[in-house]
């Protein structure tokens, strides 16, 4: 049976002699998915060619799949939930995702979704200087009718700083000043991560969905003064 994660349970107690039986009714058990609302990330990395799904149910709370209740990514099963209440899967980059949810209830829904376009970063290039009192990241094949999102990182010291600017506009270029940059300092790479974001509203099988599909290149650059 499909168990909410945190739940008021209304319990009823037949006491027969000296034996008693508890019947406890869970709200949420058995709930068919097409009553529920699904969140879901699909985060595709250029460097190593996989993508991280996680997703969560709720119908109010946190529900569980009850037995014979799947989602299929490209084929592949969300496994969970985790101890984040999640459910997960790793797969190959793809250009398009292609979710499948099956409830007996229903039958089978499925739902193909569009990843963001493969892309570069333009500059800085990998290896070559960056100053720290500023510099503009660029990439390639930019649509405005998607987002990105730009971190910056560093572990220098034995302290990780991290910034991150975004999500914004997909425009091609994001400029960053001495002042978004202070955090970090010489001596230590920087990590640019430029992350594209497709997002989509409804997924068939569900009441209601928000899905996000992400793509991020990474290039590593010596910051300088």
């Amino acid at each position: 049976m499909m168990r909410a994660t945190l739940l008021v349970t209304t319990s009823v107690v037949l006491c027969l002699g000296l034996g008693c039986s508890i019947s406890i009714d869970t709200p949420g058990s058995g709930t068919p998915l097409d009553e529920t609302h699904l969140d879901m990330t699909i985060a595709g990395s250029v460097s190593t060619g996989q993508a991280e799904v996680d997703a969560k149910i709720t119908a109010g709370w946190t529900i569980e799949l009850d037995e014979g209740q799947a989602i299929y990514i490209n084929g592949q099963v969300l496994t969970g939930p985790n101890s984040s209440n999640e459910y997960v899967a790793t797969v190959t980059n793809a250009t398009e995702y292609t979710i499948e949810v099956i409830d007996p209830t229903v039958g089978a829904d499925v739902t193909t979704i569009a990843a963001p376009a493969t892309f570069d970063i333009t500059a800085p290039a990998a290896g070559a200087a960056a100053s720290l009192s500023g510099f503009t990241v660029t990439w390639s094949d930019p649509d405005p009718a998607q987002d990105v999102l730009v971190t910056v990182s560093q572990s220098i010291f034995g302290v990780q700083r991290d910034r991150e600017f975004g999500p914004f506009a997909d425009t091609g270029s994001l400029t960053l000043s001495a002042d978004n940059l202070r955090s970090f300092g010489q001596g230590a790479q920087l990590l640019i991560s430029v992350t594209k974001i497709r997002e989509r509203t409804g997924i068939n099988g569900f009441q209601s969905a928000d899905v996000s599909v992400e793509l991020t290149r990474t290039v590593l650059v010596t910051p300088g003064p």
